[in-house]
């Protein structure tokens, strides 16, 4: 896995219903979560069939840094995938204030990286 790029599964809740699960690996302990979002950043296009997702990390200098890589989590649940809405993918920008640091995707093609709820 490389910094900055977000490792994606997909658990599935209700039919047509998705939990976006991420892991972004940051190089210091400094860095952390902010939120994730629907949306696309700017100057950036994807297909029609995928759903841009935000990934918003921080950085938060006013703490003692440890220089060891670092999980970001992120969730974003209620994705409508599949079925009529002619989405068949996620594609999410880690991102550092505006920047893109970072982009991966995850398409329901994948059985390797989706769940089913209650399953173990």
């Amino acid at each position: 896995m490389n910094v900055f790029e977000p490792s994606l599964a997909l658990t599935l809740e209700l039919p047509d219903r998705y939990t976006l699960h991420s892991v972004t690996i940051a190089p210091s302990t400094c860095f952390h979560t902010v939120g994730a979002e629907l949306g696309l950043p700017p100057g950036h296009l994807i297909v029609p069939e995928a759903v841009p997702v935000m990934l918003r990390i921080g950085y938060g200098a006013e703490q003692i840094c440890l220089q060891i890589v670092t999980p970001v989590r992120h969730q974003i649940a209620d994705l409508q995938l599949g079925g009529g809405s002619g989405k068949t993918s996620v594609v999410a920008f880690a991102m550092l204030e505006e920047m893109v640091v970072g982009v991966a995707s995850v398409a329901l093609t994948d059985p390797a990286r989706i769940n089913i709820a209650g399953e173990g």
